[in-house]
């Protein structure tokens, strides 16, 4: 017989994992322009200023941290402006990006998978650049 709490436990299991699963691996398929199956840093670079520019919503040159909203960390935010002038510029994003890439790139072989993705600093790419 099933042992009911077992199930649920598993259930409630894969109801975390998968979207965590679910998530990277639509980045990857909306990112990987040469369809190689993982994520190059010129395609990340590429997003990253994509990304950028449709945040910056006043045309202004620099996103603030309520124009990035939850999509960056705290720590991240501070690390990624140098300057210290409260906002990012696209350089000062797409900097980030490629530090979050590097990170993220377990196998130090200049892609990112499926795998490198779930990892925390893949995770924070993700989130940076969630469209």
């Amino acid at each position: 017989m099933f042992d009911r709490r077992k199930l649920l436990g598993l259930a409630l299991g894969a109801a975390l994992i998968l979207p965590q699963a679910a998530k990277a691996g639509d980045l990857l398929d909306e990112l990987d322009k040469d369809h190689s199956g993982s994520l190059s840093l010129d395609e990340v670079k590429t997003a990253a200023a994509k990304i950028f520019d449709g945040l910056d919503k006043d045309h202004g040159g620099s996103l603030d941290r309520k124009e990035l909203g939850k999509r960056i960390s705290d720590a991240d935010f501070k690390a990624a402006d140098p300057d210290g002038s409260g906002n990012l510029s696209k350089a000062e994003f797409v900097a980030l990006a490629e530090k979050l890439f590097h990170a993220a790139d377990a196998g130090h072989d200049g892609q990112l998978s499926h795998d490198d993705l779930k990892t925390p600093a893949g995770k924070a790419l993700s989130e940076l650049l969630e469209d």
